[in-house]
């Protein structure tokens, strides 16, 4: 478990390093905060897509009654802890810290492995959407 929140935590640094060498350096640790958010959101969005092609093609999102659930359930599931992981009391300070004494070269090292997870939700994410496109829906 520990690991799993060693690789969160570098994504953030990756993220906030990211957003630090901007030309709006201001706010980086809400900016990086928040890229974590879309990140899970993009996730959660390939696992509901993979689950509609594989497993139940017949469930649907179009109530207004079940997306303000959905909505609901994500902000208090995604945005409220994120909010108390990084930015309550300054906590992001610490990640960074912690990680800016990494060697460049293993700093080179994970950001092509950050790059490599970000390209590969965007497949998954496009290819999943493929393979909704290649659905015959007039039979669900």
């Amino acid at each position: 478990m520990k690991k799993i929140k060693n690789i969160y935590f570098y994504l953030f640094y990756k993220f906030y390093k990211h957003f630090e060498k901007g030309p709006f350096v201001w706010m980086s640790e809400w900016k990086a905060s928040l890229a974590m958010d879309l990140l899970i959101g993009l996730i959660a969005m390939i696992l509901i897509v993979y689950y509609k092609i594989f497993i139940d093609r017949s469930i649907s999102f179009d109530h207004d009654n079940l997306r303000i659930y959905v909505y609901t359930i994500g902000f208090f599931t995604i945005v409220l802890p994120h909010y108390y992981i990084f930015n309550h009391k300054d906590k992001w300070r610490d990640i960074i810290v912690q990680f800016d004494q990494l060697s460049k070269k293993k700093n080179v090292i994970g950001g092509w492995f950050v790059f490599a997870f970000i390209s590969l939700q965007l497949f998954l994410l496009v290819h999943g959407y493929y393979l909704m496109s290649t659905i015959d829906w007039s039979k669900y």
